[in-house]
C-alpha cells in the first residue's frame, strides 16, 4: 500500500512540476514582451495569448460529437454558429467567456475535405487588460497546451514620432533584437526582427530565423501612435 500510495504522489508530483513548466513558459514569454515595452515608453492597453490546435480529420457523421465534446469542456462559455457549412463548406462556432478582466475566445473551425470527411481546428484566445498577478493566475488555469504553437502580443500607444522607422527600431533594439525584414510607410511600419529573449522563432522570407514583431500605426488626426508587439509573429490585423 506504501508503495502505491508513494508511486500516485510521485506521479502527481512530475504532472504538477510539467504543467508548473508550461505554465512558467507562457508567462515568461508575456511577461518579456510586456516588461520590456513598458520600460520603453509603451502605454499598454491589453495583452493576449493565442494557440491553435493541430488539425484533425473527422468523419462528417462524427463531426457533431467532437463539438458537442469541445462544448461540454467549456460549458462556462456562451456558443453561436457564425457560418453552418451550407454552400462555403466551412464551419465555424465560437465560443465565449466575458468576465471585468478577461476575455477568453475559444472558435472551432471545420472545411470539408473529400469523402464526406472534415478538417477541425481549435483555437484559443485570451485577452487581458493589465499585467498583474490575477493575470499570471488567470493564464495558470486556463488549461493552455504545450502541444501548439503559441503566440503572444501586446496592444498600446506611444506618443506621436517624427519618424516612425526610427522609432519601431529604437523600440525593437530595446529588446536587444536585429531587424530582418520591414515594410515603410508614411503612416505605418511593421518590422520583423529576432532577438535571443524569446525561445520560439518562424523562419522569414528569406530563411532567417525571427521571433519578434512590430507595428506602428500613425494617425494624421491623433497624437498618438498605435503600437503593436508581438512574439514570433502578428497574427491579427492592426
Amino acid at each position: 500500500m506504501k508503495l502505491v500510495i508513494g508511486m500516485v504522489i510521485s506521479t502527481f508530483l512530475i504532472v504538477n512540476y510539467q504543467q508548473s513548466s508550461v505554465d512558467s513558459v507562457f508567462i515568461n514569454e508575456l511577461n518579456d514582451l510586456i516588461e520590456v515595452g513598458d520600460q520603453s515608453g509603451v502605454e499598454i492597453d491589453s495583452w493576449t495569448i493565442y494557440q491553435r490546435s493541430t488539425a484533425v480529420e473527422v468523419m462528417h457523421s462524427v463531426l457533431q460529437k467532437k463539438i458537442d465534446e469541445i462544448k461540454r469542456e467549456n460549458q462556462q462559455m456562451k456558443w453561436k454558429v457564425v457560418k453552418n457549412g451550407d454552400g462555403n463548406h466551412h464551419l465555424l462556432i465560437i465560443g465565449e467567456k466575458r468576465t471585468s478582466r478577461f476575455l477568453e475566445r475559444k472558435k472551432i473551425t471545420a472545411y470539408t475535405q473529400s469523402n464526406h470527411r472534415y478538417l477541425i481546428f481549435v483555437s484559443t484566445e485570451i485577452i487581458g487588460d493589465r499585467w498583474d498577478d490575477e493575470s499570471i493566475q488567470h493564464i495558470q488555469n486556463s488549461g493552455l497546451s504545450s502541444e501548439f504553437d503559441t503566440y503572444y502580443s501586446i496592444k498600446g500607444k506611444i506618443s506621436k514620432a517624427e519618424n516612425l522607422s526610427e522609432e519601431a527600431a529604437n523600440l525593437l533594439d530595446s529588446y536587444s533584437a536585429e531587424v530582418i525584414e520591414g515594410i515603410i510607410e508614411p503612416s505605418f511600419v511593421s518590422l520583423s526582427a529576432y532577438t535571443s529573449i524569446f525561445q520560439s522563432s518562424i523562419a522569414a522570407k528569406n530563411g532567417e530565423k525571427m521571433n519578434i514583431q512590430i507595428g506602428l500605426r500613425a494617425s494624421t488626426h491623433s497624437e498618438i501612435v498605435d503600437v503593436m508587439l508581438a512574439t514570433p509573429i502578428i497574427i491579427k490585423e492592426y
